[in-house]
């Protein structure tokens, strides 16, 4: 199978060569051999073969300009070739067919149902298998899953005209809550259970079930939908070619109960299951203090955010991602906070993960991961994308500033912005500038994940637990972008005066972002100025 870049180039040179006679020539040729390749399944009794070559048409422009996007132009050249007025040509029926039930286009599969319809009447020979095509019944599911919550081994098996077969389909939970990743057309089913369950009784990792087809069919729908999201997702080589095949047969499966999005985790749950890992036996003998308290909030929020609400969940598998993958490239950590991590993460495998009843084996495993991308995290840190985040947040800073007044300005737009990255709703930005203010802008909005659904409804005009969501956003961009060009520097002086006395970050912005409603407030509705002066006293008096 091509890169999606390469199916991406492959796409373009098909919109390019329709004024290159020679070129149309060939793709002409290309339609008529293809034709004639279905025209082989004509005497097979199962018409699976056929189906795989029409999903193989279809995965030729699977995300063809990007996620989300699929070109049809070889599906829409094989119809336009079957259509045509003259004696019907071999092949054109047997394409008709299975693209009616593969294609996922559904105007493109009407219009196939159409064409075979047409080409009936006009006497085209029926193939063998027409008539089992529609007989298609689902018969079972199973999954192989680990017990790290990592991945889900699903096999499907699909019965017609008394012969079995199945689609095993891997997905990862690591990536927007599951994502598709491989596909597998099964020939032997009873051997592939067999194997699955073989796998799970020699491995404590692994756990096997029989699975209800209509959560199964929710399970997969989502996990493709979240590959389709994915920019140039490392996805198998048999992936895009079967991937409309997977589609088709999941409408075979039972219709799934209406989708329950999950439960927002508010910032008081993540704040308690923070203390209650700070209370615990596990964390007695860390260093103390707001260091390693903020870094805990790390792994908390990480999980509510980009885990799919999963906060305790703990693997080889998510260490790794969180340790040399989001927290190099989101957020900014002072060396202190990069001392604490070597031992808090043991710390907290080992509390997490025995609350989710994983053995001494399992978690010796993840414990192995640990040290592996402890002894990694520094290099990933400092050379993601080769830029290290100091070198991000000071690179609008003329070089002759002191090295003292660089350290200033650092911890200054460290407190303003500690982040990289974010996820709004189902958009990951997984780099961000924080010196540009439009991105900076993005950083705050995904601060605020409580906001996230009334921000996107266009119809919102309430309150939130007694707080304007735009308002309370408006007022947090407005201290962050004071702190982050240090005018006036009051501000500054006031967040060190309330860190000192023991205020969490939020806490100040808040306390700030209120003198800053006040002056609004006076200028929206009384049309004063913006009185700068009894900003900054009100500044003065904050922490004092």
């Amino acid at each position: 199978m091509p890169t999606s870049r390469g199916r991406k180039k492959s796409a373009n040179k098909r919109q390019q060569s329709n004024g290159n006679p020679s070129e149309a020539f060939d793709r002409r040729g290309a339609v008529r051999a293809l034709l004639r390749q279905f025209g082989l399944t004509a005497t097979d009794t199962d018409p699976i073969d056929a189906e795989v070559m029409a999903s193989t048409v279809c995965g030729d422009g699977w995300q063809a300009d990007g996620p989300g996007t699929d070109d049809y132009a070889p599906v829409e050249d094989l119809l336009r070739a079957s259509a045509q007025r003259s004696s019907p040509k071999a092949g054109a029926l047997e394409f008709a067919h299975v693209a009616a039930s593969i294609v996922p286009e559904p105007a493109l599969a009407v219009q196939a149902r159409e064409i075979a319809g047409d080409l009936a009447a006009r006497g085209a020979r029926e193939p063998s298998w027409s008539g089992a095509l529609d007989q298609l019944t689902a018969v079972g599911c199973w999954t192989t899953r680990d017990v790290y919550g990592d991945s889900t081994s699903v096999l499907c098996s699909f019965e017609r005209a008394g012969r079995a077969h199945g689609l095993l389909i891997l997905v990862d939970h690591n990536h927007l809550g599951g994502w598709a990743k491989d596909i597998t057309l099964v020939d032997d089913v009873v051997q592939a259970v067999a194997l699955m369950r073989e796998a799970a009784d020699s491995d404590e990792a692994l756990v096997f079930d029989e699975a209800d087809p209509a959560d199964v069919r929710r399970l997969l729908e989502d996990a493709f939908d979240a590959t389709d999201m994915t920019w140039e997702p490392d996805v198998s080589e048999e992936f895009a070619d079967l991937r409309a095949l997977a589609l088709a047969r999941l409408r075979a499966l039972p219709d799934p109960a209406p989708r329950e999005e999950p439960a927002e985790i508010d910032d008081e749950a993540r704040a308690q299951v923070v203390r209650e890992f700070l209370a615990s036996p596990e964390a007695a003998d860390l260093p103390a203090g707001e260091d390693l308290e903020y870094c805990v909030r790390l792994i908390v929020n990480y999980g509510a955010d980009y885990d799919d609400g999963k906060v305790l969940r703990v693997s080889p598998v998510k260490t790794e991602i969180f340790m040399l993958g989001w927290l190099p490239r989101k957020v900014v950590l002072s060396p202190e906070e990069r001392a604490v991590l070597p031992q808090l993460m043991p710390a907290w495998i080992k509390w997490a993960g025995s609350r989710q009843g994983l053995s001494r084996g399992v978690l010796d495993e993840i414990l192995e991961a640990v040290q592996w991308c402890t002894e990694h995290f520094d290099e990933s840190y400092d050379d993601v994308h080769n830029m290290s985040p100091a070198r991000a947040l000071l690179g609008d800073l003329p070089q002759a500033e002191t090295a003292e007044d660089l350290q200033e300005v650092l911890e200054r737009r460290m407190f303003a912005m500690p982040y990289f990255g974010t996820r709004i709703g189902d958009e990951d930005y997984p780099r961000l500038d924080p010196n540009d203010p439009d991105e900076r802008s993005l950083l705050i909005q995904g601060e605020h994940p409580e906001y996230h659904d009334a921000l996107e409804d266009p119809l919102f005009d309430g309150e939130i637990e007694g707080v304007d969501p735009q308002l309370h956003l408006a007022m947090h961009e407005i201290v962050a972008n004071q702190l982050w060009d240090n005018d006036p520097p009051e501000v500054w002086e006031a967040a060190r005066r309330l860190d000192a006395l023991g205020h969490d970050r939020h806490d100040i912005l808040h306390a700030i972002g209120e003198l800053v409603a006040k002056q609004l407030h006076a200028v929206l509705t009384a049309h004063e100025p913006f009185d700068l002066d009894d900003y900054r006293a009100g500044l003065e008096k904050l922490g004092r």
